[in-house]
């Protein structure tokens, strides 16, 4: 951040529909600012904030500081958490029937009921008096004993569960009212206070009207085992609390920040403490849910989980972009949050590298069969790109893309040993390819399925380190994908007992991305792929003879005479040939293209995205 005023964009409504705002320095210790579009300082011009780390009132600062307007796509900062010198994090809530809800009310000293707007039963409901110190956030949640109306927790504090009804008058809130009774922190006679609500598992999102996009949960470990949570959908937030056996903080992780597969460090932020960010492993995430990892005793847990945003993309640039390394951060500007990045230093012979987001700082190499290693500058956490570098690179480049349902999915697993291993995916169609590699803790090839290989792909496997061609092996378990899972048999390369894999997941989306197979004519080929405007990345294989992985891309150029490749397969520098030509519905493979691409009656496979 830069220290002064400056718009924070994340495509919300604030203006509009209003919300929440959390705010925390990363790397420093300071408290969390919570400020809200019920509770703005008409006098000062910005908004009051709380601090969920401590029970006192809330304040305004004078002038430009903190928030001081909120927009329709985000909200601007003053120069209150915004210096240059550290790392800062912005959850916001807008409010929306079926997920969220900020209600202000006053106190009575008796009980009474407050009507809400979130049009469901909230699933967790937390408040705060802002007029008066010395009062700490009460927590209603619905997992929290058998009777969660009957008790509380102090979202301030790290303390277990409080029974009393003078918190919640011993009433079970519905879809249009919770309910307050004596109590100071909830309902004291001439007090105000701010509710914040969390729906639960209100299934009104999706094409169809029948998705949740917000759970509040709980669940039980035992000491010495990992819990498996079920929610039906990938999490891009979690927020959770032991309860019963002991102390436990309100433990936030998040998928900007880095919220990991098995074998990373997740980020946490503490929202009852001042303290820094934190590494440790804690919380895996899955297409379906999360996994709580080895707890040492045996605690009752609750949490708040919102689902990974799955939004169909209407044009390629909302999900592939390209750039040259800039020296500043991030090192490669994508224009939306990364979830896979490819890295290559063009024009000389060092290796690629390929990351994704759920691996955290570790990186792989597709050009060989190696382990992941460990790469710091391997980050993600910035809204417009990735790479965490102060040097600059112009020959170094960076293919980026974005997890989007009918585009692009990637699942991380831990292999079992047994088969079949069928696998649960986001992707929200049948994958056409998936590229998957063993990240530790011994090496094996990189695995491809692509359903042009053959008449039975899923019989067939290729490998991405290799311009071998198609062999057959039980890698799929003679298994076609679906829309829902895909599956792997035994062995190194994809399901060995106690390694660790990854999975990439692309499919044709009209407009955006083809997958797809021809038939070489040894004459200029046209390869329609259905796009407008032709294609701005072309990968393409061939399966029925030897041949390297050739990649190309509209920022080296695609056009009608020579263009640079580079080989996937390979650490080797770009080439410069006239292989292929543009062409608005695709690309065109050029009649002096190699037998690797173009013999006639050779089979060859591609991935292409539009421009």
């Amino acid at each position: 951040l830069n220290g002064s005023s400056q718009v924070i964009p994340n495509g919300i409504d604030l203006a509009g529909e209003g919300g929440l705002v959390w705010l925390k320095m990363r790397n420093g210790s300071a408290s969390h600012r919570l400020l809200d579009s019920e509770r703005p300082c008409v006098a000062s011009g910005n908004y009051a904030y709380l601090n969920s780390d401590a029970a006192n009132a809330e304040a305004c600062y004078a002038g430009a500081q903190h928030i001081t307007s909120l927009n329709v796509d985000g909200f601007t900062l003053g120069n209150e958490y915004n210096s240059s010198s550290f790392d800062y994090t912005s959850w916001t809530f807008r409010k929306c029937p079926g997920f969220f809800d900020v209600i202000r009310y006053t106190g009575t000293g008796s009980a009474q009921n407050i009507a809400h707007n979130l049009g469901s039963v909230p699933g967790c409901i937390i408040v705060k008096c802002v007029n008066a110190g010395s009062r700490n956030w009460s927590v209603y949640h619905r997992s929290n004993t058998a009777n969660p109306e009957t008790t509380a927790l102090y979202l301030n504090t790290n303390q277990d569960t409080i029974d009393g009804v003078d918190f919640w008058n011993d009433t079970a809130p519905t879809d249009s009212v919770f309910t307050v009774n004596s109590r100071d922190e909830t309902n004291r006679l001439g007090d105000e206070y701010v509710a914040y609500l969390f729906a639960h598992d209100d299934q009104r999102f999706g094409k169809l009207s029948d998705e949740s996009i917000i759970k509040c949960g709980g669940f039980s470990n035992v000491s010495g085992s990992d819990t498996v949570v079920s929610l039906g959908w990938e999490p891009q937030y979690v927020m959770v609390k032991v309860v019963s056996g002991g102390l436990g903080n309100w433990v936030i992780l998040d998928s900007m920040r880095g919220l990991v597969a098995e074998g990373s460090n997740d980020r946490l932020l503490l929202a009852n403490t001042t303290a820094s960010e934190s590494t440790q492993p804690l919380i895996v995430p899955t297409p379906d849910g999360f996994i709580h990892m080895n707890d040492s005793s045996n605690n009752d847990f609750v949490y708040i989980a919102i689902r990974r945003p799955m939004k169909v993309p209407e044009t390629a640039s909302e999900v592939f972009a390209m750039d040259t390394q800039n020296g500043t951060d991030p090192g490669f500007i994508s224009g939306f949050p990364v979830d896979l990045a490819l890295r290559k230093q063009i024009n000389s012979s060092d290796p690629w590298h390929l990351g994704a987001r759920l691996m955290g700082r570790f990186k792989l190499t597709p050009n060989a069969t190696l382990t992941e290693t460990a790469d710091s500058a391997f980050d993600y956490d910035w809204m417009d790109g990735w790479y965490d570098t102060a040097s600059s690179a112009s020959t170094t480049y960076s293919w980026m893309f974005k997890r989007a349902v009918g585009f692009l999915d990637v699942v991380c697993y831990d292999g079992t040993g047994s088969w079949p291993l069928a696998l649960n995916h986001n992707l929200g169609v049948i994958p056409q390819m998936i590229i998957l590699k063993k990240r530790s803790p011994s090496s094996d090839p990189w695995e491809v399925y692509h359903f042009g290989n053959t008449a039975e792909p899923e019989t067939e496997r290729l490998q991405l380190d290799s311009d071998a061609t198609i062999d057959s092996i039980v890698s799929w378990y003679d298994t076609l994908p679906t829309d829902q899972q895909f599956t792997v048999g035994t062995g190194g390369p994809v399901n060995q007992s106690g390694h660790s894999y990854v999975a990439i997941l692309f499919a044709t989306l009209a407009g955006i991305s083809k997958v797809g197979s021809y038939v070489g004519t040894a004459a200029d080929l046209v390869v329609d792929c259905g796009f407008s405007s032709g294609a701005a990345f072309v990968l393409i294989k061939r399966v029925d003879d030897v041949g390297d992985w050739y990649l190309w891309d509209s920022v080296r150029g695609i056009v009608a005479a020579a263009e640079s490749h580079l080989l996937l397969n390979s650490s080797a520098a770009q080439s410069s040939n006239d292989y292929i030509d543009p062409d608005s519905s695709g690309f065109v493979v050029t009649s002096s293209a190699p037998a690797a691409l173009n013999a006639n009656g050779g089979n060859y496979i591609f991935l292409a995205i539009a421009a």
